[in-house]
């Protein structure tokens, strides 16, 4: 059963004490998740290296749907494998994540994943895919609102059926549940460097 967090201080101290250089840790969640902003944040306060699942899509042109289909499984073996001798922690972040580690046959030693803020449409999403049959989400899914240069419907169906198959939220060691301190913490930084411009 997944560990709830909700203090990126607690999910460093975690980390601290239970992963060691050259260990591999997941970032998992659903797409507009605040994978990214974690991901980044844990980088830079742990010295560590981070591969983002999305730099390794092939065909990035305009219009692409789906995501599995275009990654570049080979390309992602080679750069995690290379990244492993370096003596840091590596932190791989995407969608999907159990998923794409089984087809490169990495391990990782901790699966984290990242729960949308709980004001946020994704976050609806989520709740809906964990709730609900992949055929209700479907029919919803394919409704004329989705429409328009944001909406990757072949995506969010891979993500309903991964989460179905896969039960990431459940087979995490930890579920990461409030990104709203890191985004306050950035805006904080940001707006601090404004005025000391």
């Amino acid at each position: 059963m997944s560990v709830r967090i909700f203090k990126i201080a607690e999910l460093v101290r975690v980390i601290r004490d239970r992963a060691r250089s050259n260990d591999v840790i997941s970032l998992d969640g659903i797409s507009g998740s605040g994978k990214s902003t974690v991901a980044i944040f844990l980088e830079q306060e742990l010295g560590a290296k981070l591969v983002r699942i999305d730099y390794f899509l092939k065909g990035r042109e305009e219009g692409r749907k789906g995501y599995k289909e275009h990654i570049n499984f080979k390309k992602l073996e080679e750069d995690i494998r290379k990244l492993m001798s370096d003596h840091k922690i590596i932190f791989v972040e995407g969608v999907m994540i159990l998923e794409i580690f089984e087809k490169i046959n990495i391990k990782p030693c901790l699966d984290i994943y990242v729960k949308p803020k709980k004001n946020s449409p994704r976050f609806s999403f989520l709740q809906n895919i964990l709730s609900k049959s992949s055929d209700q989400i479907f029919f919803r899914l394919d409704a004329p609102r989705m429409k328009g240069p944001q909406a990757n419907v072949l995506l969010d169906k891979q993500l309903i059926e991964y989460h179905k198959n896969y039960k990431p939220v459940d087979k995490a060691d930890f579920v990461y549940e409030n990104c709203d301190e890191l985004e306050k913490a950035h805006d904080a930084n940001e707006l601090e460097q404004k005025r000391g411009s």
